[in-house]
């Protein structure tokens, strides 16, 4: 991406006209932001990979291996037989819904007799 594309995406979340106060300020983040990306510095903060990589020692993304751990966590959830199921959550809420129209229904019908 070109320096002119990246200073439109990048001030494209401040469009709001109250930004214009800090238009100088902007344009110091956008010069920081510019220069880590054109630095390829994707990953300012990093740490070793870990075990169960198959490089351990490489540097990752600590946003990322953050985000994969969450992940992990919620898919032992879900394969967790102990845990709730979602899916009686969605029928018992389905369930409530009904039995509340049935009963709006029944209202209507009794105030219009």
């Amino acid at each position: 991406m070109v320096r002119q594309e990246f200073a439109v995406r990048f001030r494209a979340a401040y469009a709001d006209p109250a930004f214009r106060a800090e238009d100088a300020a902007i344009a110091k983040l956008e010069k920081i932001a510019w220069e880590g990306y054109a630095n390829n510095r994707k990953a300012p903060t990093t740490q070793p990979a870990s075990t169960g990589f198959a490089d351990s020692s490489y540097a990752l993304s600590k946003e990322w291996l953050d985000t994969k751990q969450r992940i992990d966590a919620a898919e032992q959830q879900q394969k967790n037989a102990t845990s709730p199921s979602r899916m009686y959550e969605r029928r018992a809420t389905s369930a409530t819904r009904s039995t509340a129209q049935k009963a709006k229904t029944k209202m209507k019908t009794q105030a219009g007799a």
